[in-house]
């Protein structure tokens, strides 16, 4: 078969690529030929009425209620730069990713693809994907309006004259445990939601938002990260000799602690103060400069993949905040701390250590730090049953 992804826009940001760089794969070794649909622009411009709006918006709060951090045109902006802070990422997709870029989900035909698979990621977020009800798949329905998917369209209740294809949405969420969106929309993603052919979610949360608020059944699956093991990343992405040895024994990684922080705080600098003292091990950072923030160019280029992937490989601790550090955490045996980020999300960290066995890992300002010993070999145990109970899922409705 012929099989698009609909995923988020892939930008900077490690988990995000690897996960769609993984359920590509991962279907094509089911026999299957994969493209990932991408838009043109890594964070889409407001069109018509909903540009002007937003035009508006900015500039009274920067030039009435003096705001001074906001950016009227902060969108073009951040596409302007990413060929520059995202150049090891354009090159990565280039070389090990097969993206089909258009300017409008208007351009893909009725006849282009046999099924189309949504996920992973928080891709059913109404905070995070501007075009949402794409990843719905309103696009595939003749009724459902040709719009920008940021909103429900009016023509859309009939819902006839949809597309012979597939429709699978695989380890999909909705970031959050308390339900984002407003009614239209619910009743919009109600009635798209109800024509897939297979529902799973990344954890239990997503499933009973969906069983609640959609009306659909669904089950859980692991991230499409979690369906290869370490040693098969090590020589998916060719790191270098030397580099990163998967979770073999004859690799010592140097006594080093990996501080992979998305939202760093003084909470999380004194949890990795304390941590440096309890190991007796100093902490390196991965992220220094926010790519989307503004100053200096150069100084916000981020590191490459590989060199994401083989610095938690090279670690003996990892420290985060980041759902998919603690995937590779995981799949490459480095004892980890997660910080708790609600922000960003905390139901699927919870569901995955739950099912795992890892709940322990959880630190807050005033907790206990893990140390080092994790059972390795029960959540191996684990994770392969759930592997296997998750690849089941895609053989069974990719056929």
């Amino acid at each position: 078969m012929k099989v698009a992804i609909v995923t988020l826009q892939l930008h900077t940001n490690y988990g995000g690529v690897l996960q769609a760089f993984a359920l590509q794969r991962i279907i094509e070794n089911l026999g299957n030929e994969v493209e990932i649909i991408q838009l043109g622009e890594i964070l889409p411009e407001p069109r018509g009425m909903n540009a002007l709006r937003r035009i508006l918006t900015r500039s009274f709060r920067k030039y009435v209620l003096g705001q001074r951090g906001v950016e009227i045109f902060r969108e073009r902006r951040i596409n302007g730069e990413f060929p520059i802070v995202g150049v090891e990422f354009v090159r990565f997709f280039r070389e090990y990713m097969n993206i089909r870029h258009v300017s409008s989900f208007n351009e893909i035909g009725s006849d282009d693809y046999d099924a189309f698979v949504v996920g992973s990621d928080q891709v059913w977020r109404p905070e995070y994907n501007p075009n949402l009800l794409h990843s719905y798949l309103d696009f595939t329905w003749a009724d459902a309006g040709r719009h920008d998917g940021s909103a429900p369209a009016e023509a859309a209740d009939g819902m006839s004259g949809g597309w012979n294809v597939r429709r699978l949405a695989y380890a999909v969420s909705f970031g959050s445990d308390v339900w984002e969106y407003p009614k239209a929309l619910t009743r919009r993603a109600r009635r798209l939601a109800a024509r897939f052919d297979a529902l799973s979610f990344r954890e239990l949360s997503g499933v009973e938002n969906a069983g609640k608020h959609l009306g659909v059944s669904s089950e859980t699956v692991l991230d499409p990260a979690m369906l290869f093991d370490a040693d098969e990343y090590v020589g998916l992405i060719r790191l270098r000799k030397g580099q990163c040895r998967g979770r073999r024994k004859d690799f010592s990684p140097p006594l080093e602690i990996l501080e992979y922080i998305l939202d760093r705080t003084a909470d999380t600098e004194a949890l990795v103060t304390r941590l440096e003292g309890q190991l007796a091990m100093p902490a390196r950072r991965f992220l220094t400069a926010n790519p989307r923030g503004r100053g200096e160019i150069s100084l916000r280029v981020q590191p490459s993949v590989e060199s994401w992937i083989s610095g938690i490989c090279g670690a003996s601790y990892v420290i985060t905040d980041s759902f998919h550090a603690c995937v590779f955490s995981i799949l490459f045996h480095r004892p980890f701390a997660v910080v708790g980020n609600r922000g960003r999300g905390l139901s699927r960290i919870e569901w995955l250590l739950g099912q795992l066995g890892l709940e322990s890992r959880f630190v807050g300002n005033g907790d206990s730090l893990p140390g080092q010993d994790m059972g390795w070999d029960d959540v191996d145990a684990r994770l392969d049953r759930l592997r296997s109970e998750s690849m089941d899922f895609l053989k069974k409705n990719l056929k």
